[in-house]
């Protein structure tokens, strides 16, 4: 290529700024797709990310909500039912 511009073309420069100004251009496009695929890939995990903790902070919900009600009954149960006498206090 080099031997092409300097031997069979009298003025080079010309041509040689069209095509690396054609190379520039291609390679600019080719970097905003890859930019524009990487920033969907991150959209869908941001995505996915969100509907899973969502999940998991209904079900961590759901799971308190659960231990808290149990925890009531225990405490209910141990409240309300007399204690045996082992007649050690008279």
């Amino acid at each position: 290529f080099a031997g092409w511009m300097l031997f069979v073309e009298s003025r080079p420069w010309p041509q040689l700024t069209l095509v690396v100004s054609l190379e520039a251009i291609f390679l600019s496009t080719f970097v905003l797709i890859g930019q524009n695929q990487q920033a969907h890939f991150q959209q869908e995990k941001a995505d996915h990310d969100y509907r899973e903790e969502a999940t998991e902070l209904r079900t961590n919900t759901e799971l308190t909500q659960q231990i808290y009600a149990l925890t009531l009954e225990l405490h209910r149960r141990l409240v309300s039912e007399p204690q045996p006498d082992d007649g050690s206090s008279r």
